[in-house]
Parts: structure tokens; sequence; C-alpha cells
């Protein structure tokens, strides 16, 4: 199932075609059913440093091979990589059309990742089981790969769009944060790569566990004391949360990590009930109280001219096609990123 729906459907294939497959390209096999996508080398080597290190050792014709990544986590990726400028647009739509078409009601959580190894894969039966039937959980555990993905890779904008997705998507379906997640996150996660969801998963702990009235049966206090003890790093990050929110003199039941104010104002009445925009993004320091840098970027973009952007559906997309692949393949290159 695609995560993206088409925005121009009267596209032509002609077109989409000559956008994606002008110039060399690189054939990508992810996942354990090694699905396929080919990806712009040009583009690639141009957003990632990592991949053009390793395209500069690999023949014209070779693949790669990434059997421990998720298909639904790169197919995120590519589409960043070959529409940077409108990957932003490209997820609120995905998370509008996740929620059109999830079943249950808004306030269920997330279905546990237990079988997630450090990037957040998971054997493709288990991947079943939990996500192929609601559209959300699939996109949730998506973005959350996708910005340890990016992490990973030291793609700051990457990570940073896909932290704020999934903070709006679970503002949307009305989400706390479970203690399995919190698990997932100090268990299977590295503490560089997931520093910044655990940041924001922290908050979320905190903001439920002050809060009745947000708390759920799955975000039972009791549960969250037991991880406490289990991870020294949870309970040094959640005291050192709760000592700066008190020190601040916010209340911390009425301070929703969910939502974003669109300032980093320190003096802002709206700071109150929701975190600043850059609160959960890889440049908070630096930005400080300015404008958020990626805001700044989109702003020029939109004074230079724009030739036309189609975004269709996968099954039209050259570059993400579900393939068997025979083997041997010719070059394999460590999945692990």
């Amino acid at each position: 199932m695609a995560i993206f729906r088409s925005l121009a459907k009267s596209a032509s294939m002609a077109s989409i075609k000559t956008r994606y497959t002008f110039g060399d390209t690189i054939r990508v096999f992810v996942g354990h059913e090694r699905q396929e996508f080919r990806i712009n080398k040009t583009q690639l080597c141009t957003a990632s440093p990592y991949f053009q290190e390793k395209l500069k050792y690999m023949d014209a014709d070779s693949v790669m091979y990434l059997p421990r990544d998720s298909p639904a986590m790169f197919e995120l990726f590519a589409a960043w990589i070959h529409e940077p400028h409108t990957f932003r647009r490209h997820l609120d739509d995905a998370i509008s059309a996740a929620c059109d078409a999830s079943s249950p009601p808004a306030g269920q959580h997330p279905a546990p990742d237990s079988n997630s190894n450090k990037n957040g894969d998971k054997s493709e039966a288990a991947t079943a089981a939990t996500t192929a039937t609601n559209p959300c959980q699939r996109l949730h555990w998506a973005l959350v790969r996708l910005h340890l993905f990016a992490s990973t890779l030291s793609l700051s904008p990457l990570q940073d769009a896909a932290m704020d997705a999934i903070q709006d998507l679970y503002l949307r379906r009305d989400w706390d944060v479970t203690p399995r997640f919190v698990s997932f996150l100090y268990s299977q996660c590295t503490a560089d790569s997931s520093l910044r969801l655990r940041r924001w998963a922290v908050a979320m702990v905190a903001y439920s566990l002050s809060n009745p009235a947000a708390s759920r049966a799955t975000s039972a206090p009791s549960q969250f004391q037991r991880l406490l003890g289990l991870h020294p790093e949870f309970s040094a990050e959640y005291a050192g949360h709760l000592r700066k929110m008190g020190a601040s003199g916010l209340d911390i039941g009425a301070k929703n990590p969910q939502l974003r104010i669109p300032a980093n104002r320190l003096r802002n009445e709206e700071r109150r009930f929701a975190f600043r925009q850059c609160a959960f993004h890889t440049h908070r320091a630096s930005a400080g109280e300015g404008r958020c840098p990626h805001e700044v970027v989109a702003e020029k973009r939109k004074r230079m001219p724009v030739w036309g952007v189609e975004s269709v559906i996968r099954e039209d997309r050259p570059w993400a096609r579900g393939v068997e692949v025979p083997r041997p393949l010719k070059v394999r290159v460590a999945g692990r990123v």
C-alpha cells in the first residue's frame, strides 16, 4: 500500500519518466522482500555524502541492497530525494490520506513495534500483523524510521521534517506516547539517532501523566514507573524535563508537546500551551529565538521559478516499483546505515 496518494493524476507517464529517469539512476532493493526503488544518482549524491561515498566504489550497473530497512520508510526517503522542495506538502497529504483511510477512531494508539531492530525494522510477518491494516500505524512507523535513518545519515532537514510530521500525526489521531514506544526508543535505538525523539517522548509522557484527562489505559502510570527504573537514561531525562518546566514556571499538564507555535520567542503567551517551533529540531540551539532556518529557506524558494511538480501514486513512479529480483545481486551494500 503506497503512502502517498495522487496529487495530479492527470500527469502523463511521459513527463513522469522524463523527470525521474533523466540521468543515471541507481537501483536500490529494500527490505526482506527486496522492493525495488530507482533513485537518481546525482540527486542522491547531492543530498547524502554517505551515499556519494558509497557510489564512488560501485560500477555503473551495480545495485544497492538494504535488507534491514523498511520499504515504507525508504519510499518517503525517495520522495524527499526527488522532490525536496515539496516534501512537507507530501507529508501533510500523507497524514490526511492515512487519517481518512484509517477505520479505528482517533485516540487509538499506534500498534507496538516490539520486534524492531535499532533502525526500527521488524520481520515482514510482524509488520503485516501490526501495521498493514491501519494506514496511520504504517505511516507512524515509517516516519519514526525515517527520522532515525535521517539522523544516522546526518540529514538534518529530513530529520526535522519527519519530527514535525510525527507531532502532527499524533495530534490528528489524539494519540498518547505508549510505554512500548518509549521502551523502543531507549532499548532499541542509539542515543544519538533518537535524541530528539526521546526528548519529545519524555515531554509527552510528562504531559500525559500530569493530565489525567489525556492519560489512557495504555499509558498507565505504573508502566511508565517501571520504565523509569529499567532505563536510567529515560529516568534522568524525565527528571531533567520536570526541573526545566518547574524553573520556567510552566504547567506541564497544560503544555502539549503535540502543538507547535509558529515562532521561537521565549516571551510568548502561547508557550504556556505549546512548544516552540524548533523545540525538537536539530538546530534548536543555533536558531535561538530567531526564525526556523527551514522556513527561511522555503521563503527563498518561493521567489524562484517553479517549472511544475507532479505528485503521483507510487505505481506510476519509475523509482518505486515492487519487483522481485533474482539472485545473486551484483553488489551487496551493508543494509545498516
